[in-house]
C-alpha cells in the first residue's frame, strides 16, 4: 500500500474505482463489514468512541515512524542548572534522561527531573488566561500587560514589584535589567521556599564575597556530613553520588563517610558511621569537631562557646577528628543548607584549616551574579501592608502556598490593585491574583541556565505550548513593550549579540547539539579566609537551648519538593526512599518518642507550635533522633484545580516560619484519638534471618564470609541446565553503591507505561511497580543500619512461575530472559504465588483505561499498554534489546557491548545496576560475576536468577567500631 505521502497531491477517496482486480467491490465490503459490525454490536452494547486520525501530507525527512529523537535541554531548579536528553517520538516527548556531557547530570537523572514529562501532560496543568474569574484570552492579558506599563512608565515604575525565583539564567539576568532600565523605581524580590541564604550569609563573612563550593567528591577520602543529604539533594547532588560510587569499590583505596542527622536520608544510608541527632546540637558536634582539631594553628584562633556533648558525642567526634586530621587536603566537611550561619562557617573553617581549598572544595565566584539588588519576600508583604505596592508581577511558583506562616501573603495578596500571576496550576496563589497566565512549561520553552560553575546550558522545546503559555522572558518582554516578544528570537538575538562569532549560526546548532554553551565554565578562584571576620561572628554565637517541648524539623520532600510537582501522581505513588510512604506526608518521630507517648503508625496527633496548629498522622522511623518530630513539606494543597493533589497529607508551611525556617523549638503533640491508615510501598522491614542483604566490611570479605558463600555456587539439579549459545542477558545490582533515591523505579515506570493505581489500592497492596526499592534494617532501632536493595523480577533459570502457569503465558525466551505473553495470561496469579521474590503485578483494573488523550501522549509506543487482567512484571526493557538488535542487524553486526542500557541502569547516579550480556567475556556483567562480592538472593531455592548482587562493603573507623 503506498505512503500518504507518496499519493497524489489532490487524492480523493471518493474517485478510486470501487472494483478490484478480483471482483470484490468496495460496496460488498462494507456491506460484510456493516453485517459483521452489528452481530458484534448484540454481543456488547460498548462502543468505541468516534476517532479522527490525520497522516502526514509530507512526513518531516528527520521522522520515520518508530523511532525516537534525543534532543538536549536543561532543567533548573534551586536556580542552577541540570542537563537533561529527552527522547521525542513524532513530536512528543516521552522520557528524560541525563546528559552525559553536562557536568552536573553526567547521564543520570534524578525523581524530579523523571517526573518533568507527567507534569507537561497534567490535565489539570491552566489552559486559559483569566481575568479575575472569568476566562479571557492570551492577546487581551498582553495588550493590558502593555497598557499598564505605559502608566506605571510616567512614575518610573513606583509601586511595580516583581516577586521571582532564584535563576542564574543569563538571559532573564539582562531581561530583568531591562525591566528596572524602564522602570527604575521597581524592585525585585525572590522567594525560593526551599532556599536558605545561610550559606551565602557565611561566604560573605569568610571570604568577603559570595562563592559557590563545587566538592570534588573523587578526591576526598574522609567525608563528613553535618545534617546533609549530600549525594541526593541539591544541584550537583547526581555528580556527587557518582563520585562517591566510584570509590566504594574494595581493594581499590574505599572513602569513608560519617553522617550525623536527625533522620535518615539517602546519604545517611550509605554511612560508615552515622550519628542520630537533632538538627539543633549539630552546631555542637561541629564546634567539637574544632576542638579536637585545637592543634591545627589555624583552628585554635577561633574560640567559641562551650557546647557540652554528652558521651557518645565526645567519642565521635574524637574518632572523626582524628581521622580530618590524618588526611589533609583529603577531606570533606559539608554542612546542610538548612544550618544556621555559624555551623556553616565553623565547616568552611574546617576545610580552610584542613587544606582542602583548592583540592576537594572548588571555589567560584559566578558572573551570574548581576548588579541586580533582590530583596526577600518580608520586604514585600510589608511594602504590601503599607499599601506602597500597586502592581505586583509573581513568576514564583505558588508563593501564597509555601510561603512563612509570619508573612501572612496569603493576606496581603488580596490587597494589590493589580496583580499578575504566571503558574501551571490555577492554584492557591492563582485565586488570590487578579490576572492569572498559563505558564509554559520547560519542555514547551526556549532560555537557559547556569550550573554552580557558571557553565551555561541551553533549553529547548520538545513540543508547542499546549495551552499557549507564557514562558518568564516572555512576560517580563511584555512589560518592557514587546508584547508577544517569541522566547527563540529573544534567546537567539541574546547569545549571537554576547558571543559575535562570525559563523553563529554553525555555534548556536553545536550548542543545540550538545546542550551547552563551551567556554562557559569558569575557573575556580583562590580565596583568603577571614579568621578576624569569622571570630566576632562566632564569638557572639549563642545557640538557642530548648524551651520545653520538642524539636520540629522541616524538610524538603524527595517527590513533590515543594509542592510544585504534587499534581503529579506518579509522584503521590512513588515510596518515600526512607519511610516507604505514599499519598502524604505523616509526621515522623522516633519508636522511644512513639512509646513514650503512645503513638502508633497512622495516629493522627495535632501539631503546636509557637501558636499555630495542624493535623496529621505520624510514622515511627527507627534510627531517628529522639524528641524531634521532621515534617516534610508540600503537602495539604487547597486549590480545587489541582484535583491530584487536593487534600493529600497536610501543610507543613503553616508551622513554618521565616525566623526558623530549618527547624524549630517548641513543638508539642495532642492525640485527636483518629486514625489514619498509611499507604506503605512497602510493610517489612526486617530480614528475619532470611539471606537477602549482606553488610561486610573489607577485613570480613577477604576472610570469605560463609553466609556469603552460601548464596552462590552449584546445587543439585534435576535436570540438565538449559543451553543458550545466543546473547545471554543479565544484570548485576552493587549495594554498595545504592543511595535508594529511586530514580530507577521512575525510570522504569515511564518507560514502560506503568499505571497509577490510587492511594486505595495501594493501602490493599496493589501497586504496580515492576521496579521496587526494598530497604532493610540491621541491627537495633535507635541504632540501625539500613540497606537498600532493588527487586525487580530476577529473570530466574530456573523460574518457579513458569512451572505452574496453566497457559504458558510466562516463558524462557531463547537468551534467557523470563516472558510474560499478555495475549496468553488469563489471570490465575498461580505464577505470582509461587514467585518467592514477590516481584509480579497483577492489574485488577483498567488502570489505563481513563487515561485523557493529553495523558496518553506520555505513553512509549514501544511498549504494549496492557489491558486489564494480565500479570505484568520486569522485562529486562526488551524493546530496547529489540531496538539494538534491529539496529546491529542493518549495520551487519552482533550487538556491540554496552548497547542496550536498561532504563533503570540508566537513570541510576551512581551506576549501581550494570547490565550485558554474559556470553561476553569483556562486559562489564559478566566480569562482576566473578567478584567475591557477588551473590543471588534466595540461593537455596535453586532457581538461577540471572539478576545478581553485590554485597555492601563499608569502611568502619576501628575506633568506632
Amino acid at each position: 500500500m503506498s505512503h500518504p505521502s507518496d499519493m497524489p497531491e489532490h487524492f480523493d477517496a471518493e474517485l478510486a474505482p470501487e472494483e478490484d482486480p478480483g471482483g470484490f467491490t468496495r460496496r460488498s465490503f462494507l456491506q460484510g463489514l456493516a453485517a459483521s459490525a452489528g452481530v458484534a454490536g448484540l454481543a456488547s452494547c460498548a462502543r468505541p468512541p468516534a476517532e479522527q486520525i490525520l497522516p502526514y501530507t509530507v512526513r518531516p525527512p528527520e521522522l520515520r515512524p518508530g523511532d525516537a529523537l534525543h534532543f538536549a535541554t536543561s532543567h533548573a531548579i534551586g536556580g542552577w542548572s541540570m542537563g537533561l536528553l529527552v527522547e521525542s517520538h513524532e513530536g512528543r516527548p516521552t522520557k528524560i534522561e541525563g546528559n552525559p556531557q553536562h557536568p552536573a547530570s553526567l547521564g543520570a537523572s534524578g525523581v524530579l527531573e523523571q517526573l518533568l514529562v507527567m507534569q507537561l501532560y497534567d490535565p489539570n496543568r491552566a489552559r486559559e488566561f483569566r481575568l479575575g474569574k472569568d476566562a479571557t484570552s492570551r492577546h487581551k492579558f498582553l495588550s493590558s500587560l502593555a497598557d499598564r506599563a505605559k502608566e506605571l512608565e510616567r512614575t518610573g515604575g513606583d509601586g511595580l514589584r516583581l516577586l521571582i525565583e532564584p535563576d542564574a539564567s543569563p538571559m532573564l539576568a539582562q531581561m530583568r535589567a531591562r525591566v528596572l532600565q524602564r522602570f527604575p523605581r521597581a524592585r525585585l524580590h525572590v522567594f525560593d521556599p526551599l532556599g536558605f541564604d545561610f550559606a551565602a550569609q557565611a561566604s560573605r563573612i569568610a571570604f568577603g564575597r559570595v562563592l559557590e563550593p563545587v566538592y570534588q567528591v573523587s578526591r576526598a577520602d574522609v567525608i563528613v556530613c553535618l545534617d546533609s543529604d549530600l549525594l541526593n539533594q541539591g544541584p550537583l547532588s547526581l555528580r556527587y553520588a557518582r563520585e562517591f560510587a566510584d570509590r566504594r569499590v574494595p581493594q581499590t583505596g574505599m572513602n569513608r563517610l560519617y553522617v550525623a542527622e536527625p533522620t535518615f536520608t539517602p546519604t545517611g544510608t550509605l554511612a560508615d558511621h552515622r550519628l542520630p541527632c537533632r538538627a539543633s546540637r549539630i552546631g555542637a558536634l561541629a564546634a567539637g569537631l574544632v576542638s579536637q582539631l585545637g592543634d591545627i594553628t589555624a583552628l585554635s584562633q577561633l574560640k567559641l562557646p562551650v557546647l557540652p556533648l554528652d558521651e557518645e558525642e565526645n567519642r565521635w567526634c574524637r574518632a572523626v577528628a582524628q581521622d580530618l586530621a590524618s588526611h589533609p587536603g583529603r577531606s570533606l566537611v559539608v554542612a546542610g543548607p538548612r544550618q544556621p550561619v555559624e555551623v556553616q562557617l565553623l565547616a568552611i573553617a574546617l576545610n580552610a584549616a584542613l587544606n582542602n581549598s583548592g583540592s576537594t572544595v572548588a571555589l567560584y565566584e559566578l558572573a551570574s551574579d548581576s548588579p541586580l539588588q533582590f530583596e526577600g519576600l518580608g520586604p514585600l508583604v510589608q511594602a504590601i501592608e503599607s499599601g506602597a505596592v500597586d502592581t505586583l508581577v509573581i513568576a514564583a511558583t505558588n508563593p501564597a502556598f509555601s510561603a512563612p506562616a509570619d508573612f501572612e501573603l496569603a493576606a496581603a495578596l488580596p490587597k494589590v490593585k493589580n496583580s499578575l500571576y504566571l503558574g501551571y496550576y490555577q492554584d492557591e496563589t492563582a485565586a488570590l491574583c487578579q490576572w492569572f497566565a498559563p505558564a509554559a512549561h520547560l519542555l514547551e520553552s526556549w532560555g537557559d541556565t547556569r550550573g554552580p560553575d557558571d557553565s551555561v546550558a541551553l533549553t529547548q522545546p520538545l513540543i508547542a505550548p499546549l495551552f499557549d503559555g507564557l514562558s518568564e522572558v516572555e512576560l517580563l518582554a511584555g512589560l518592557i513593550g514587546q508584547a508577544g516578544g517569541n522566547s527563540y528570537q529573544l534567546l537567539r538575538d541574546f547569545w549571537s549579540a554576547t558571543v559575535q562569532s562570525q559563523d553563529f549560526e554553525r555555534e548556536w546548532r553545536r550548542w543545540l547539539s550538545a546542550g551547552l554553551v563551551p567556554g562557559t565554565a569558569a575557573n575556580p578562584v583562590e580565596a583568603r579566609f577571614d579568621w578576624t571576620s569569622v571570630q566576632m561572628l562566632l564569638s557572639a554565637w549563642n545557640p538557642r537551648k530548648p524551651e520545653g517541648g520538642m524539636e520540629v524539623i522541616f524538610a524538603q520532600d524527595r517527590k513533590v519538593y515543594d509542592g510544585r510537582f504534587g499534581n503529579v501522581a506518579i509522584a503521590q505513588e512513588l515510596p518515600e526512599p526512607i519511610t516507604k510512604v505514599t499519598w502524604g506526608n505523616p509526621a515522623l518521630l522516633s519508636p522511644a518518642l512513639a512509646d513514650r507517648l503512645g503513638l502508633r503508625d497512622g495516629e493522627v496527633v495535632e501539631l503546636h507550635c509557637r501558636g499555630r496548629t495542624v493535623e496529621g498522622p505520624v510514622r515511627r522511623v527507627p534510627g531517628q533522633a529522639d524528641n524531634c518530630v521532621v515534617l516534610q513539606l508540600g503537602y495539604g494543597h487547597r486549590a480545587a484545580a489541582m484535583e491530584i493533589a487536593k487534600g493529600i497529607g497536610f501543610d507543613a508551611y503553616r508551622l513554618r516560619t521565616s525566623q526558623a525556617p530549618g527547624f524549630d523549638i517548641g513543638l508539642r503533640l495532642r492525640h485527636t484519638g483518629r486514625f489514619e491508615e498509611l499507604a506503605l510501598g512497602q510493610r517489612e522491614f526486617e530480614v528475619h534471618d532470611r539471606p537477602l542483604v549482606f553488610s561486610l566490611t573489607e577485613d570480613e570479605l577477604r576472610k570469605g564470609p560463609k553466609d556469603l558463600e552460601k548464596q552462590r555456587g552449584p546445587l543439585p539439579e534435576l535436570y540438565p541446565p538449559a543451553e543458550y549459545p545466543g546473547h545471554r542477558w543479565a544484570m548485576s545490582i552493587d549495594l554498595s553503591r545504592c543511595t535508594g533515591c529511586s530514580a530507577c523505579v521512575l525510570g522504569c515506570q515511564t518507560e514502560n507505561n506503568i499505571p497509577v493505581v490510587g492511594r486505595a489500592l495501594v493501602l490493599r497492596s496493589r501497586i504496580m511497580h515492576w521496579l521496587r526499592i526494598d530497604r532493610y534494617y540491621l541491627g537495633p532501632q535507635e541504632r540501625p543500619e539500613t540497606i537498600n536493595q532493588p527487586m525487580a523480577c530476577q529473570h530466574c533459570g530456573y523460574a518457579p512461575c513458569e512451572y505452574v502457569c496453566p497457559v504458558n503465558a510466562t516463558v524462557h525466551s531463547d537468551e534467557g530472559v523470563n516472558e510474560q505473553v499478555y495475549n496468553r495470561c488469563v489471570g490465575t496469579r498461580y505464577c505470582s504465588n509461587n514467585c518467592p521474590y514477590k516481584v509480579r503485578r497483577f492489574n485488577f483494573l483498567a488502570y489505563t483505561g481513563n487515561k485523557t488523550p493529553l495523558e496518553q501522549m506520555a505513553m512509549n509506543p514501544d511498549v504494549t499498554v496492557r489491558a486489564r487482567g494480565v500479570m505484568e512484571k520486569c522485562s529486562y526493557c526488551i524493546q530496547r534489546i529489540e531496538r539494538a538488535r534491529i539496529e546491529a542487524r542493518r549495520q551487519g553486526k552482533e550487538i556491540a557491548p554496552g548497547a542496550v542500557v536498561t532504563a533503570c541502569q540508566q537513570a541510576c547516579p551512581t551506576q549501581a545496576i550494570v547490565f550485558g550480556d554474559l556470553s561476553k567475556p569483556e562486559e562489564k556483567v559478566t566480569q562482576l560475576r566473578g567478584d567475591p562480592r557477588n551473590y543471588e538472593v534466595l540461593h537455596e531455592q535453586g532457581t538461577r536468577p540471572r539478576t545478581n548482587y553485590l554485597a555492601r562493603i563499608k569502611n568502619p573507623n576501628p575506633q568506632l567500631a
